[in-house]
């Protein structure tokens, strides 16, 4: 099936979701919290979609592997949230893990752990509602879970080193959850973020990773932006993002025109990206150390 096809496809899919959905009360409703209210007008169909395109719904880690470990924590609503992290010993520092919509921490862990041979604690969690974790699935509710996960693993004295990854969506939760605090990170990888929110999920631009940037020039060097010219699934908009950061507040680039979406990418593509952001962690630790 070609790129087009696909897009018509899901254009198509999301008309016939909004026309169906509005007004329709959301099965678990009765259930959902504060927190689990939706703040975008397709945002319920848009979630349908993308965990209906999970390639493996029942993954499970094997959590027999050595340094493999469970983590949760309850969020502001009593939500249990839960996820794994490849233990260091000692840790240097910290790598939060933040995929995309279609992605659960079983199926991409293992991709992250030669980050943690680098001498990190890699997290990742399931968002609310998906996998391992409880909850009914809403963007805010995903937003105030991760502002706490990473207001819990800035509070833990053994990391002196903090860094962010942020995956496809991924990316857009972590700049709504620092809320502008670009103190709370060390360093921040995007790869195939967006500069927006898809328009047919019909959100406030408020939400927007070009909205939430920082405005002063060389503000995040500490950022690298990966991307690819052959997106099937966002197009040219991380390029856009990438841009954008560099000409604003100079964002480190790592942009290949044959690269496509993360993880949807082929295995040489897929290895260079993560070496790219292993080199980069490397330098940042080295330069963080040579100023503390």
């Amino acid at each position: 099936m070609s790129v087009k096809h696909l897009n018509m496809i899901l254009l198509c899919f999301f008309i016939f979701a909004i026309l169906a959905g509005i007004g329709k009360v959301r099965a678990d409703e009765s259930d959902e919290t504060s927190l689990e209210k939706y703040v975008c007008l397709a945002e319920g169909a848009f979630i349908s979609f993308a965990k209906a395109s999970i390639i493996n719904p029942k993954a499970k880690a094997d959590f027999s592997i050595p340094g493999l470990e469970k983590d949760e924590f309850t969020a502001k609503d009593s939500r249990n949230m839960r996820g794994l992290y490849w233990k260091a010993d000692p840790a240097k520092g910290y790598v939060l893990i933040v995929q995309g919509t279609s992605m659960l921490a079983a199926e991409i862990y293992e991709r992250f752990k030669e980050f943690n041979e680098l001498g990190f604690d890699v997290y990742i969690y399931d968002f609310r509602g998906y996998g391992r974790s409880d909850g009914n699935t809403a963007f805010q509710g995903i937003i105030s879970d991760y502002t706490q996960v990473i207001q819990r693993l800035n509070a833990n004295p053994r990391y002196k080193h903090r860094y962010f990854y942020g995956i496809s969506f991924g990316g857009v939760v972590l700049l709504n959850a620092i809320g502008g605090d670009h103190s709370l990170y060390d360093g921040m990888i995007f790869d195939s973020v967006p500069d927006g929110i898809f328009w047919y999920v019909f959100c406030d631009t408020k939400y927007d990773p070009d909205q939430l940037m920082p405005a002063d020039a060389n503000s995040c060097r500490n950022w690298l932006i990966i991307a690819g010219g052959n997106d099937g699934v966002i197009r040219g908009r991380a390029v856009d993002f990438a841009t954008d950061a560099k000409n604003q507040c100079g964002a480190i680039l790592f942009i290949k025109h044959h690269y496509g979406h993360i993880f949807m990418d082929n295995a040489v593509n897929t290895k260079e990206r993560l070496t790219a952001a292993k080199r980069f962690l490397i330098d940042l630790m080295s330069k963080e150390g040579m100023n503390r």
